[in-house]
């Protein structure tokens, strides 16, 4: 059975771990997995902003969002979803969401924002399915250099 819940001060080795494995086709050359990867510290943890999914004691996946942005009032964006690769499909990254959404909306968030690269067409799809929606594209993002696709829904 998957449980949820957030990460422990002690487990910032384990939240770097479970990224690393769960995008382990990006981890040679990618600018942006490195960029990701700085985000992931132990403040991060602290504030409460960093989720792990477990299979009895086995970390499968995470959540990383901010519930303080500069760019938004009253809102939250999610960083990081990952399921590492034999735990896909099994409904995990849905629970991680909903786990997010339940803390955003426990913090007053009116909005969750997120994004995810142009050619992430599965990843679309199952934003789409947890009723977020398309709202904006930036070119040539910063960190990905590619496209990004923005969705947005309430918590």
């Amino acid at each position: 059975m998957i449980k949820i819940r957030f990460a422990k001060p002690d487990e910032l080795r384990v939240v770097k771990e479970v990224y690393r494995k769960g995008f382990k086709e990006w981890t040679t050359g990618d600018p942006s997995f490195y960029y990701f990867l700085k985000l992931i510290n132990r403040d991060r943890i602290k504030d409460k902003e960093i989720l792990l999914a477990f299979d009895g004691k086995t970390p499968v996946g995470l959540c990383m969002f901010s519930l303080k942005t500069t760019v938004f009032s009253e809102s939250a964006f999610l960083d990081i979803l990952v399921v590492i690769e034999e735990y896909r499909s099994k409904g995990i990254g849905k629970l991680l969401v909903r786990a997010f959404l339940k803390s955003a909306k426990a913090k007053k968030v009116r909005l969750a924002f997120l994004s995810t690269w142009q050619g992430n067409w599965r990843s679309m799809k199952f934003y789409k399915r947890l009723g977020f929606k398309r709202y904006g594209h930036v070119f040539e993002a910063v960190a990905t250099k590619c496209d990004e696709i923005f969705f947005s829904r309430k918590p």
